[in-house]
């Protein structure tokens, strides 16, 4: 069988996707700490941004709407051209807004 590396950070974008689809706060959690982990290490702008986009979604997903659109924020800026970081960006910023109302 084939062993995964956990070092890959292709394999951690992707544990991060999973843990993040199962929709549990524990399984939430557990993607930021991949997440963390992924940013704080060496990564080229592209995979960066991907990872900065999840850690968006992971803090979006628990309400935390404004560490979200930081994470967006990060992730436009690694990549320019990542059109999800955008969306993701409005859609906290208009759930950030709604929650002052």
């Amino acid at each position: 069988a084939a062993r995964l590396d956990p070092r890959d950070p292709d394999v951690n974008l992707s544990r991060a996707r999973i843990l993040l689809a199962t929709d549990s706060p524990v399984d939430r959690e557990k993607a930021i700490e991949v997440l963390m982990a992924l940013t704080a290490s060496d990564l080229d702008s592209k995979t960066a941004a991907q990872a900065q986009n999840l850690l968006g979604v992971a803090y979006y997903k628990n309400g935390e709407y404004r560490r979200a659109m930081g994470a967006f924020d990060a992730a436009i800026q690694l990549d320019p051209g990542l059109r999800d970081a955008y969306d993701n960006q409005r859609a906290a910023a208009n759930a950030y807004e709604s929650g002052l109302r």
